[in-house]
């Protein structure tokens, strides 16, 4: 059958050949910037995103933190005011030499050919994932107005669930047309390639009660079986 509802994907979980990992697959937690170091970031945002000079813009905010699929590499995040507008910057630095600028566009099969990342860690893979996949919910601040209150304390950070010969599976969420689906992705370690395997809304669309939370929170999608597609639960 082609479309399976969570209920018996739970089943299935209980039969699979690959166990969960068991390991914390968070990634290093954000360090804020504090403000008298803005004078000095400014000059690195003004150099590499050709602005004409630290005062044509404005840093609102800045954090960094530490990236673990490479050594000695942060990622910034500023927000800044630009001509009246609000921007969201992103720069991945190594000691202090500017790698990329990363956006929804960049081009990481370059910047990996160039600088061959270490994923030799359950963290350093969900690093990898969260860094190289767009429209991730990783907070409840990046989830739509109208689904803040609905979802707080269910939307957690990409983890993987499940690891079977190379392959590893990685449960998030994510943020497509103003609504939030929760997807499966399979990351195979060979090629450093990312596939969606499923996402439902599913469990997202009505009010979530503790049954719903469970479902989000154990492995899911592999059994003896293969990878099973997220489907809807069949209306009786």
């Amino acid at each position: 059958m082609k479309n399976v509802c969570f209920y018996l994907l739970v089943v299935l979980a209980l039969t699979s050949s690959a166990n969960p990992l068991k390991t914390n697959d968070s990634i290093v937690p954000w360090e804020a910037i504090p403000n008298k170091a803005f004078k000095a970031y400014g000059l690195i945002l003004k150099s590499h995103l050709n602005l004409p000079s630290t005062n044509s813009f404005t840093i609102l905010h800045a954090k960094k933190r530490k990236v673990t699929f490479y050594e000695e590499t942060w990622l910034f995040h500023f927000t800044i005011n630009e001509n009246q507008i609000t921007k969201n910057i992103k720069l991945l630095c190594r000691e202090n030499d500017f790698l990329v600028q990363i956006t929804p566009d960049t081009d990481w099969n370059g910047l990996f050919a160039q600088h061959p990342p270490k994923l030799t860690s359950e963290r350093a893979i969900v690093d990898f994932f969260t860094m190289t996949t767009n429209n991730l919910v990783l907070l409840e601040d990046d989830l739509p107005q109208k689904q803040k209150e609905k979802l707080k304390g269910i939307i957690h950070g990409p983890r993987i669930m499940f690891q079977h010969n190379g392959t590893y599976t990685i449960q998030s969420f994510i943020k497509e047309n103003g609504e939030v689906n929760l997807a499966l992705h399979k990351f195979h370690m060979a090629t450093k390639t990312i596939v969606v395997q499923g996402k439902s809304s599913l469990f997202l669309k009505e009010k979530p009660n503790a049954a719903m939370v469970l479902f989000s929170k154990i492995p899911l999608l592999y059994s003896k079986m293969g990878w099973v597609e997220i489907g809807h639960i069949p209306s009786r």
